[in-house]
């Protein structure tokens, strides 16, 4: 089945690998045997069991090598009484000049009475004679698959390494010698499987889109976390360029199959796995994908998306201010926006704020303005904000207001000057207002930014004045 090729593609991955780096720096051809007697193992019981039923020993032995198990083809072998050909086969895995006269050792060892077309074809494939299997796969009558053809190949080879195997496989698959290397679904294209064994013996130059892509070896079509897996399997043990446009191409394809699936968190995960080698500016421009991803897709309140931000900022380490992002593209109101963007872009709230919303600042209800002073209180020390001076205009009234201290009557004033000031310099150099910027639930504009201002210059000089008659009633004179 398609889960079942994509889980022996893992574990052909880790022998080849393993034999790499145990061995020497080439994968072996010892590996590739132990995956093909793994893999072909139900096929080659079925066909030994069917073949022993009908009193054929020599097709069972010949069933057991086709799957490379050259341990249980002996065991068939000695059981049927042929002692001696089970000598014989028990020296396939041997490498060198013992190969080269097997079908005379068979024939001269009296392990047999007389030579049957089932003998010929195995004493053939113990000889490591391919073309006799060549012929019989051009006539229809081979019955062998691909796997079983290479594991016949890789047990009368004598190179110990899988280049020279896999390189006289490919060229055989060309001149139509040999089953094509088919995947178990049955799709007109190379299984991944041969696709790692190409790349591992370093055949041809492939890339890592031509070996796995994220509809590479099965039907179905919502499940790419096997591929993107091996993907990332395959791109870690063989030297890919980290940094090229076709792992790129490889990352964004997944990416983009998952959002299709509404699987934004996988989209995000699958952008910032990166190869080894990647560079610097290939990684921001990852990083920067992820974040469009959770800015877009991001919805609060949805229990997915909750799940989603949990795992992306809990397991994968995404930074909290992403999601404050996509909060802020999605606010209705001007106090929902500079809310969440003060966290990350503290400029275009201060602008938002100063344009869209303080200009009502003298229309606003006590509460109203209260809950406002909370909100931009961390402003107060950002340069020539307009916020900043409102925040310290409240709180100068609000100490008039309360409980003046006549003692503080000269710093009083002395804020009342910088205000006054500073709300005559914001409004000598007041821009143009954004106009990009718009919200479907706020309060109409009743002012604009400079009448704002003007207005605060109107209220400092009752302020002014209250200050006096403070300085008037507690015998104080004021400094200017």
């Amino acid at each position: 089945g398609n889960s079942d090729e994509g889980k022996s593609t893992f574990k052909l991955v880790a022998r080849l690998l393993d034999s790499k780096l145990n061995g020497t720096g080439e994968p072996r051809r010892t590996a590739l045997l132990e995956w093909l007697v793994e893999e072909c193992e139900d096929s080659v019981s079925d066909d030994v069991s069917k073949f022993l039923a009908m009193q054929s020993s020599v097709a069972a032995i010949f069933s057991a090598l086709s799957g490379g198990d050259v341990e249980r083809a002996c065991c068939i072998a000695a059981d049927a009484g042929y002692h001696e050909l089970s000598a014989v086969i028990a020296t396939m895995s041997a490498i060198g000049a013992e190969k080269d006269d097997l079908a005379k050792m068979i024939a001269e060892s009296g392990a047999m009475p007389s030579i049957s077309s089932e003998l010929d074809r195995l004493t053939k494939a113990i000889g490591g004679k391919n073309i006799f299997e060549d012929g019989r796969y051009r006539d229809g009558s081979s019955g062998l698959d691909w796997r079983k053809r290479l594991a016949l190949r890789a047990l009368s080879s004598s190179d110990d390494h899988i280049s020279q195997l896999v390189n006289d496989y490919v060229n055989d698959v060309k001149k139509g010698t040999v089953p094509a290397p088919t995947p178990y679904n049955g799709c007109n294209c190379d299984s991944v499987q041969f696709k790692v064994l190409r790349a591992f013996s370093s055949v041809d130059s492939l890339k890592l889109s031509d070996i796995v892509q994220p509809k590479g070896f099965t039907t179905f079509q919502n499940d790419s976390s096997l591929s993107f897996h091996l993907a990332a399997a395959i791109g870690g043990a063989i030297p890919f360029d980290g940094a090229s446009e076709d792992v790129e191409k490889v990352c964004t394809s997944f990416a983009a199959q998952l959002l299709c699936e509404e699987e934004f968190a996988w989209a995000v995960f699958v952008l910032l796995c990166v190869l080894p080698g990647t560079t610097p500016d290939v990684c921001r421009r990852r990083i920067d994908s992820a974040k469009s991803i959770v800015v877009r897709h991001y919805n609060q309140g949805d229990e997915g998306s909750e799940n989603s931000r949990k795992f992306l900022e809990e397991e994968i380490g995404v930074p909290t201010l992403w999601f404050e992002e996509a909060l802020s593209n999605q606010a209705l109101t001007v106090v929902d926006y500079v809310s969440h963007t003060l966290k990350f872009d503290p400029e275009a709230a201060l602008r938002v704020l100063e344009y869209k919303y303080l200009p009502n600042v003298f229309f606003l209800s006590r509460g109203q303005i209260e809950e406002l002073m909370g909100t931009i209180e961390g402003m107060a020390n950002a340069r020539n904000s307009v916020a900043a001076g409102v925040v310290r205009f409240f709180k100068l009234d609000e100490k008039l207001r309360l409980d003046p201290d006549v003692s503080k009557l000269d710093k009083l004033l002395q804020e009342h000057n910088y205000l006054v000031d500073f709300f005559k310099s914001r409004l000598s150099t007041i821009g143009s207002p954004p106009g990009h910027y718009r919200f479907y639930e706020e309060n109409e504009m009743r002012v604009s930014l400079p009448s704002m201002l003007r207005e605060a210059l109107s209220k400092l000089s009752e302020i002014r004045l209250q200050l006096a008659a403070l300085a008037h009633d507690a015998n104080v004179e004021l400094k200017s």
